[in-house]
């Protein structure tokens, strides 16, 4: 799902940027190329307070002209004073009307716990590495080509960011009669593609690619909640929301097992003393939306949320169902972007 949208505009030398005109002295004969916006890059959510300084509204910026002239190589863009800046300038260079310019925005500026966001030589592609087992940051990616051809190339151009990553709750309630608490030990999901490159591309007919490579399967346990927690009777607890790497939940790769959610938990049967200690271990791809449904959901796919809810009762079963949602459910509460 597309997470916003970010006018990049390429102006001459007077340009509206973020509601203050800049004006750029040109330099080689060239128009300046500059970044306009109006508004950083925010959420209204929890994940991302306003101006969060963990995003620092900032983002890193990949470019080349035509297949071999790099242009930018992971540039910082930032914002300031009501414009977005980075140094130094660069300059739109037409020549043919076979000339183009591919771009490709990262944000976070700066990812952490990974290796460095990178594009190779010609900057044909860029690549965002993630590992889920020390990330946890919402990355996103846009990517797009400008061609010779078009109309006006120094028009306006809009890089739609997407969220590259699956955003995964998990919700545990106690559904039991009697007014008995339990004591949740822990949840983790394990079995899991946890590290890999989120990376952007154009394919022959000069479309932007965005996809996941490098998968790397760990025996890790990943999303994990390790505290004990008291949970009355027709109470509820919901953990962090968990940053993942999209992928297949139906594989079994080597025999060891699919992907799983584990839970823990214990309780102390009402008129006895001794607690039973109870551990779930329940393969992803047969959480159904719906009870005793057959709509089981097998694929996490970049920018859907989803919410594993599990309900348990004491002396009874346990249940666990799915659901999805859009990611972006609110408009940004500052102008010029759309969530």
């Amino acid at each position: 799902m597309k997470l916003l949208r970010i006018t990049f505009a390429f102006a001459a030398a007077v340009l509206l940027a973020g509601g203050c005109v800049k004006t750029y002295v040109e330099q080689g004969g060239g128009d300046a190329i500059d970044f306009s916006a109006g508004s950083m890059l925010l959420r209204d959510d929890a994940d991302y307070p306003t101006k969060s300084t963990a995003m620092n509204a900032d983002f890193r910026v990949f470019g080349r002209r035509n297949a071999s002239s790099v242009v930018f190589n992971g540039d910082a863009v930032t914002y300031s004073a009501g414009s977005w800046t980075y140094s130094p300038l660069r300059f739109w260079w037409w020549t043919y009307a076979s000339d183009y310019y591919d771009f490709v925005g990262v944000a976070p500026l700066s990812n952490t716990g990974s290796a460095a966001i990178q594009g190779d030589a010609d900057i044909t592609t860029v690549k965002a590495p993630y590992d889920a087992t020390s990330d946890s940051y919402d990355l996103v990616i846009a990517a797009t080509r400008i061609l010779g051809t078009a109309a006006n190339p120094r028009a306006p151009v809009e890089l739609e960011f997407y969220h590259m990553l699956s955003k995964v709750d998990v919700v545990v309630e106690n559904t039991s009669d009697s007014p008995q608490g339990l004591h949740l030990d822990g949840y983790h999901f394990r079995r899991l593609v946890t590290r890999g490159s989120a990376k952007a591309s154009f394919n022959d007919v000069n479309q932007s690619v965005l996809s996941w490579v490098d998968p790397v399967r760990a025996n890790t346990n990943v999303g994990s909640v390790s505290s004990d927690i008291d949970i009355a009777s027709a109470g509820s607890y919901a953990g962090s929301s968990a940053m993942m790497i999209p992928q297949r939940l139906d594989v079994n790769p080597g025999g060891t097992g699919k992907p799983q959610l584990v839970i823990s938990y214990r309780y102390t049967p009402v008129g006895e003393s001794v607690e039973e200690v109870k551990t779930e271990e329940i393969d992803l791809d047969t959480i159904t939306r719906t009870a005793g449904g057959s709509d089981a959901i097998v694929q996490w796919e970049k920018g859907v949320h989803y919410t594993y809810t599990i309900r348990i009762r004491i002396g009874g079963d346990v249940r666990v169902n799915i659901t999805t949602t859009e990611w972006d459910v609110d408009y940004a509460e500052t102008p010029g972007l759309l969530i």
